[in-house]
């Protein structure tokens, strides 16, 4: 997310035409390609300089390749602790280290405070 703080006209047009200057297709592209992040737009991945840069990493690729079956997770406060919470609970019961019922239920709790937590 970008935001402009309010300062001054000048200082708010400024920051206004660096942002679209800076998540203009080419720029987005070199930016990705020279940083390793996600292109801003789509149409980014026409651009020759992130072709290459995908040409040597093909996960880079493969990542972007799988933005359009993606969905964002909950906005909620306390999101990480619970998917924590999850991921430990997966582990526990793969590696046999605790029986699925007592990991669920360890898990359910710690979402639980989570939530009150950061109401």
């Amino acid at each position: 997310m970008v935001a402009i703080t309010k300062t001054t006209p000048e200082k708010q047009l400024a920051s206004w035409e660096f942002l679209k200057w800076f998540s203009d297709s080419k720029q987005t592209a070199r930016w990705a390609a020279a940083s390793g992040y996600m292109p801003l737009r789509a149409s980014a991945a026409n651009d020759q300089a992130l072709k290459d840069y995908w040409a040597k990493r093909p996960q880079s690729k493969q990542a972007f390749d799988l933005i359009p079956g993606s969905v964002a997770g909950p906005s909620i406060r306390g999101y990480q602790e619970i998917r924590d919470s999850i991921s430990e609970m997966e582990t526990k019961i793969t590696t046999k280290k605790a029986k699925a019922e007592e990991a669920l239920a360890a898990a359910a709790a710690r979402a639980n405070t989570a939530l009150k937590d950061n109401k």
